[in-house]
C-alpha cells in the first residue's frame, strides 16, 4: 500500500468514526438501547478496520446524517 492509499484509508476511517459518533449520540438521545448496542459493536469493528462496516457507515449512516443536517427528515 502506497503512502497516498494509506492517507485515503485514514481519512475514510476518521470520517466513519465521526459519522458513527453522531449516530451514537442520536441513539442515546432517543433512548434507543438496542440500536446503541449495535452501533457500539460496529464501532469496535471500525477500529479493527473492517472495510465493510466502514463503507456502511460512510454510505448508509452518512446519508442519514446528511439528511438530518439538511433538515430533510
Amino acid at each position: 500500500m502506497g503512502k497516498k492509499e494509506a492517507s485515503l484509508d485514514n481519512v475514510k476511517l476518521e470520517v466513519a468514526l465521526e459519522i458513527l459518533a453522531m449516530k451514537i449520540a442520536l441513539s442515546i438521545s432517543s433512548d434507543n438501547n438496542e440500536e446503541l448496542i449495535k452501533l457500539l459493536i460496529e464501532q469496535k469493528r471500525i477500529y479493527s478496520y473492517d472495510e465493510k462496516i466502514i463503507d456502511k457507515v460512510l454510505n448508509v449512516y452518512g446519508s442519514e446524517i446528511k439528511s438530518l443536517l439538511m433538515g430533510k427528515n
